[in-house]
């Protein structure tokens, strides 16, 4: 009997759609796997977009395999050029070595727009969003045919999901505004469109807010993510979660057929899954200006993994994950860190007096 081979992407498992301004810096380990930085398999369309992290355990740095199109995409790395590292990978020649990459008109040059879009980082997020760039307007015109659904209380947004999953066509066709960050304090999550019948169809604009700490975790839940089935519209939304094992994972959505733009997940997701993606676990929509960050993993960790982001004290979270979580540091006091969940370190010391809250920018900071 042929062993089934999974597919695990930094960004998205798979991708059969439209991927634009994007970047992933998550973790993966995917060995013995399908597995890219960015994307496992990608017969779709990739521009503009990039992805960060240890080429350990990767079929390909950016994609691990490739029948679609590229243009302006790569995997950033540290390695020589010719490092066994690198040669090895199914898409060496899309690698770039950060060192060549230490001033903003480099990565014009490779054809990321630094005007309206990207702006220079650190060294553990080389090209960033401009923070007051990254938002999508939503055109009137497509929303007022549309029924209006406020959320401003985790109890508004169990209702929401339950009815789209109800099958209620309005709630599953609405004009969904956040008005909020909504913590869920470590519960379980009712998966918004537990399938393709029940897909939201609707407009969800996060209005730049955070919706974190929730898990999926139940065997029974086969798309795990905070959307299920997409075939609408997500924007300005950052979401923060831990997800077990699901035939399609992703932190937004584990299937979408609709757009999403200006988006995020900050995740953990235990990879046992068919289908796995920080972002999307199955992509055949259209997605642009969005990143994921955090660690999609084989192993053990060294806290419970479903142990919910509000337990875990913040001497804890100051401690260095053991893969190396990435950071991204701005100067302007107005941005406050978002975490995704890491192992302690007992070696560790926190730093007296700093302050760790999730914020809405779409940046976030580790130590």
């Amino acid at each position: 009997m042929q062993k089934k081979i999974r597919k695990i992407g930094g960004f998205v498992g798979q991708n059969r759609g439209n991927i634009r301004d994007c970047y992933s810096v998550t973790t993966v380990r995917g060995k013995k796997n399908l597995s890219g930085d960015f994307a496992a398999d990608n017969s779709g369309n990739i521009s503009n977009s990039y992805a960060k992290m240890p080429l350990d355990a990767l079929t390909g740095g950016l994609t691990g395999e490739n029948t679609g199109q590229i243009e302006n995409s790569y995997f950033l790395h540290k390695k020589k050029a010719n490092s066994r590292s690198v040669t090895r990978l199914a898409d060496a020649k899309k690698g770039e070595q950060l060192k060549q990459l230490k001033e903003e008109k480099n990565y014009a040059n490779l054809g990321f727009d630094t005007d309206e879009i990207w702006e220079m980082g650190d060294s553990s997020i080389p090209l960033r969003f401009i923070p007051k760039n990254w938002n999508y307007a939503v055109p009137e015109e497509e929303t007022e045919q549309l029924t209006e659904i406020r959320i401003s209380s985790t109890d508004d947004l169990l209702k929401f999901a339950q009815e789209v999953n109800k099958g209620d066509r309005n709630s599953q066709r609405a004009h969904v505004v956040l008005t909020e960050d909504l913590d869920l304090k470590g519960k379980e999550w009712i998966t918004i469109g537990i399938n393709r019948f029940c897909a939201f169809e609707g407009i969800f604009d996060g209005g730049g807010h955070t919706i974190r700490n929730f898990t999926i975790k139940k065997k029974e839940t086969v798309l795990k993510g905070f959307f299920g089935c997409l075939k609408g519209q997500v924007y300005n939304l950052t979401v923060d979660c831990l997800i077990g094992n699901g035939s399609f994972c992703g932190g937004l959505a584990a299937q979408n057929e609709g757009v999403i733009g200006c988006c995020a997940a900050v995740l953990e997701i235990k990879d046992k899954s068919d289908m796995v993606g920080g972002l999307v676990g199955d992509n055949s929509g259209e997605i642009f200006q969005s990143y994921a960050a955090g660690h999609i993993i084989t192993g053990i960790l060294l806290i419970p993994f479903f142990t919910p982001l509000a337990a875990i004290p913040v001497a804890l979270l100051l401690g260095m994950s053991v893969w190396g979580l990435v950071g991204n540091i701005i100067d302007n006091t107005d941005f406050r860190s978002t975490f995704a969940p890491v192992p302690y370190d007992e070696d560790q010391v926190p730093i007296q007096g700093e302050e760790i809250a999730p914020n809405t920018d779409g940046h976030f900071v580790s130590f």
